[in-house]
């Protein structure tokens, strides 16, 4: 797992316990509000009940009073009381409706009892009155009062269990949240110690593999078993060590080219001055033969043959000094007939046919000679090593013209075709590459086309790789500006 991975999984959990908790939090004071508001209806009936309780106890005086001082004021004082009960129970019925109707009729009973002796107590008939009150309003009475008093008792139990559940619901989300922090903390250490690990051992590695790199260490590889950033980081250094080590593989091998060519160069100037003295020889003794002297023909063999080998040792020696670019104008022609003329014995070895298709009118172009011609002998060696068994090398000149939204421009078109093993369509992608190379290691180093690609670069040209797929050939073309 990438530690990109990690740490936002980490920052997803995280974020997943703020809004559980929060949500938590969230369901509690919503419970605690109601739990409120429960109690604050409980306190609120509790008062209203404990306030009809007074009242009526009031009414009882009041009316004991008038039976026995038959004093008007009190019927008002009942009355008072009466109406402070009955806007209590007003109260009461926005909390709990049908008490508050029940209770509302109890007290309209006991207002018409009052009433009633009220009316009886105006036609001066007292035992009338104490029989009301001795069998109506007293049992009546103290039952209305026990019925209040069990409502006060309701309501101070409920306020009691509202409140115990609403410390419940604080006490069970305290611990919650308690614990969802503990858990957090847990769980937060572990995965800062586990992404610290994955950081910081791979750091070590990466650290321990550069310092050997900076020893000149080259063959020492990073292996890391956890696949994330750092092991991307890992398979790219593999990769810039493989590609050195490559790369010096390389240098040794263009080393030794350059050994052998200043080798080839010395090699040639020895059998460069024996052979003009063979040449100046011949020519000698054929100003003092005879024309019809047998030996004639042999000698201008000799002759012949020792042109031969000076002309390619000349070119060789040519070829030896190349170093920096010199432009000058020069026929295409007559490169490819000398680059030719260089691998004349690898292409007659080989069996391989040339078949020329030059355009006359092909101008002469301002190229640096030595380095066209080491473009021409890649391709060529390349094409020879595409039919060991041989087979057909065309070259062919032409001029083509590209456009764009500036202007056009012409190009001399050198095409060489072979009729070899050809090029898959995934090679061929990688064909100007540094290193790559289909062929073994110890027979190419893979930068031969790559020289060559860059060498047409450096005359603002092209070279472009073609091939129908394996065993159908390629063809190779090198476009030069006019």
């Amino acid at each position: 797992m990438t530690i990109k991975s990690k740490l936002t999984r980490s920052s997803l959990f995280f974020i997943s316990l703020i809004i559980i908790t929060g949500l938590i939090t969230l369901g509690s004071n919503i419970i605690q509000r109601q739990y409120s508001e429960q109690i604050i209806k409980s306190i609120s009936l509790n008062h209203s009940i404990r306030i009809i309780s007074d009242e009526f106890k009031n009414i009882e005086k009041t009316i004991q009073k008038y039976i026995l001082l038959n004093d008007d004021s009190e019927i008002s004082s009942y009355k008072i009381s009466y109406n402070n009960i009955i806007k209590q129970i007003n109260i009461w019925g926005k909390i709990d409706k049908t008490k508050s109707e029940y209770f509302l009729s109890k007290f309209i009973k006991i207002n018409d009892i009052i009433n009633k002796i009220i009316s009886i107590y105006n036609s001066d008939n007292r035992i009338q009155i104490m029989n009301i009150m001795e069998k109506e309003f007293i049992p009546y009475k103290n039952s209305l009062e026990k019925e209040l008093l069990n409502e006060v008792k309701k309501s101070e139990l409920n306020i009691i269990s509202v409140r115990k559940k609403a410390n419940y619901v604080v006490m069970n989300t305290t611990i919650l949240s308690i614990l969802i922090i503990i858990l957090a903390i847990i769980i937060g250490v572990i995965v800062s110690i586990r992404i610290y690990r994955s950081i910081v051992h791979p750091l070590r590695i990466l650290c321990d593999g550069v310092e050997k790199f900076g020893k000149a260490e080259l063959y020492h590889h990073i292996e890391l078993k956890s696949k994330n950033e750092f092991s991307e980081l890992a398979d790219a250094f593999n990769k810039m060590v493989e590609n050195i080590k490559k790369l010096e593989s390389q240098i040794v091998q263009v080393d030794r080219l350059s050994s052998i060519g200043q080798l080839a160069g010395g090699i040639a100037h020895e059998i460069n001055n024996p052979l003009s003295g063979v040449l100046g020889q011949t020519q000698i003794i054929l100003e003092k033969l005879e024309p019809n002297n047998p030996v004639l023909e042999n000698v201008k063999k000799i002759e012949r043959a020792a042109k031969r080998c000076k002309e390619s040792i000349s070119k060789l020696l040519q070829y030896s000094r190349q170093r920096e670019y010199e432009f000058k104008y020069t026929s295409i022609h007559e490169l490819i007939e000398d680059t030719l003329a260089l691998a004349d014995s690898d292409l007659k070895a080989n069996n391989i046919r040339i078949e020329r298709k030059f355009n006359p009118s092909i101008p002469d172009l301002s190229v640096s000679s030595p380095h066209i011609q080491q473009v021409f002998l890649n391709i060529i060696n390349n094409a020879i090593q595409a039919m060991p068994t041989g087979g057909i090398l065309s070259i062919s000149t032409s001029t083509v013209e590209f456009s764009n939204s500036n202007n056009t421009k012409k190009f001399v078109e050198i095409s060489i075709k072979d009729t070899g093993v050809g090029i898959s369509n995934e090679n061929i992608k990688k064909i100007f590459e540094p290193f790559f190379s289909t062929k073994p290691k110890d027979k190419s180093a893979g930068i031969g086309l790559t020289i060559s690609n860059e060498i047409i670069k450096r005359h603002n040209g092209y070279i472009i790789a073609e091939s129908e797929g394996p065993g159908k050939g390629s063809v190779f073309k090198v476009m030069l500006p006019i």
